[in-house]
């Protein structure tokens, strides 16, 4: 069980073996945004129009994230110099 929880969490802020910033944050984000979603469930003051925002920026993030680390700033993907 410790040995899946480390890699839980080096998974979650680690990019290789170095602390990622980016990966912290979007993880803390991602934490807040969801612990407000679960108040509002639990006060039951939570609308359709709120999930729709939440699944959308969560989604929105990830593809983008994805998508940035996937290629560099000059347009080639990564390993095919």
């Amino acid at each position: 069980m410790k040995k899946l929880i480390n890699e839980l969490y080096k998974g979650m802020f680690y990019r290789g073996e170095s602390f990622s910033h980016t990966k912290f944050w979007s993880n803390v984000g991602y934490g807040v945004f969801t612990w407000a979603i679960i108040t509002k469930v639990i006060n039951n003051s939570v609308s359709d129009d709120l999930f729709l925002i939440y699944i959308s920026v969560t989604a929105l993030h990830t593809t983008a994230s994805n998508l940035l680390s996937k290629y560099n700033f000059k347009g080639k993907q990564d390993g095919n110099d």
